[in-house]
């Protein structure tokens, strides 16, 4: 009997330790080509206890080879973006690899104010998981 209550307090203590609250997650993706470039963009939303907790989303944009003075002009662009978007609380990257520009950001919601929340392109309808994965698909990106 002292086993079976051993047994139980360790199992309440790892609870304690790791949470009750159970973690989803929703990755959508959606790839847009043009005759200058494809487009492929990415979000990973990460939900505990049914509440948005972090973001990680990404774009790469690959250019056709008769388009690299436009490919200047978009990672100039885009590079001052990211810049300007990068705080303490949302840690953004931009890269160009040959013709490929890639932009990645990543926070966690809690941490955003009002301004930053505008800045990411936070909607209402990424609050649930639900929601999001319903919003999203009517954009036409692919989740699951």
């Amino acid at each position: 009997m002292k086993r079976i209550g051993l047994i139980g307090v360790c199992l309440g203590f790892g609870l304690l330790l790791t949470g009750c609250g159970d973690t989803r997650e929703l990755t959508c993706s959606r790839s847009e080509e043009d005759y200058y470039a494809t487009m492929v963009e990415q979000y990973h939303f990460t939900y505990k206890s049914e509440a948005l907790e972090k973001v990680d989303q990404g774009i790469q944009i690959e250019m056709a080879e008769d388009y690299s003075t436009l490919l200047s002009s978009y990672a100039d662009t885009l590079e001052e973006e990211v810049r300007e978007m990068n705080s303490d609380t949302i840690k953004a990257n931009f890269s160009v690899e040959g013709n490929k520009l890639i932009v990645t950001a990543s926070y966690n919601f809690s941490d955003l104010s009002e301004e930053e929340l505008e800045t990411v392109g936070y909607e209402e309808e990424y609050a649930s998981y639900d929601s999001a994965k319903t919003e999203l698909e009517s954009q036409g990106y692919v989740c699951e």
